[in-house]
């Protein structure tokens, strides 16, 4: 039985509830469709700033949607929603590596951090999926498959920022690859269109049936493996800055915000 069927019609404002009250944990995939989901980054003082950086030379990376500085509340994603409580997992890093995870880094916040909120592609699985295109994480009620690839990003000016690119996986009837590709690339603040389609081994992907992150998925007949631009690709960047300290939002579960997917098209 999918698990979301209880929660995936309601306002995000709503789920958002639950989970600072600690009523719901479950991943944010199929949640809240036709509304932004979101990456989350905290940073502090000169790493904020080089984060920027980052950030303006890999913008389809990571697009930056807000930026609270010095406040864990948002504004313009969502009506004063709290960071550190309205996602229902985060990561804890300490010099570049996992240290916790922990449901709610209230605890974790100090005077002079900011929080990034960056597009996620699972943004417009809705819409593909009322162009006909089927998501099977989602007919799965599953985490969506991640993978780290070959290809590497532009390093922050001073270099701490930098890695491999991390992609999302979704099979696809290639009769209806086109379309996706046009429909996304109207997205520029979730990746916008697909980085590649086809033959995995080109993104140094030895078996798309092991993701690095969430969880395999079936093809079906004529089904083709395309790929898109992972927010997951920060975090890469972040292990290796070996940043003294940061917070993030855990694999799988993304800050819901109150924007209607559609309202950021081109």
């Amino acid at each position: 039985m999918n698990q979301l069927k209880e929660f995936e019609e309601m306002h995000p404002q709503d789920i958002r509830k639950l989970i600072s009250e600690d009523r719901l944990r479950i991943g944010t995939a199929g949640l809240c469709p036709g509304f932004v989901q979101a990456s989350l980054t905290v940073l502090d003082g000169e790493y904020a700033k080089e984060f920027e950086d980052f950030a303006s030379k890999n913008e389809k990376v990571c697009p930056i949607m807000e930026k609270t500085d010095g406040t864990p509340f948002t504004t313009i994603t969502a009506n004063h929603a709290n960071i550190l409580k309205d996602v229902a997992g985060y990561y804890i890093w300490v010099d570049g590596k996992i240290v916790n995870v922990v449901p709610d880094a209230s605890d974790y916040w100090q005077e002079g951090m900011t929080g990034y909120i960056t597009g996620s592609s699972l943004s417009f699985d809705k819409i593909l999926i009322d162009a006909g295109i089927g998501m099977r994480h989602i007919t799965l009620g599953s985490n969506i498959p991640l993978y780290k690839t070959n290809i590497e990003t532009t390093p922050s000016a001073k270099g701490r920022f930098a890695g491999p690119v991390i992609v999302t996986m979704r099979p696809i009837n290639r009769n209806l690859v086109d379309k996706a590709v046009e429909i996304t690339s109207r997205f520029p603040y979730m990746h916008g269109a697909p980085i590649h389609v086809g033959d995995p081994g080109i993104l140094g992907i030895d078996s798309i049936n092991e993701p690095d992150w969430g969880d395999p998925v079936y093809f079906a007949e004529g089904d083709v493996p395309v790929f898109w631009i992972s927010g997951i690709t920060i975090q890469s960047a972040i292990s290796a800055s070996g940043v003294p300290f940061a917070i993030t939002q855990a694999v799988g579960y993304n800050f819901i915000t109150d924007l209607l997917t559609e309202t950021l098209s081109l």
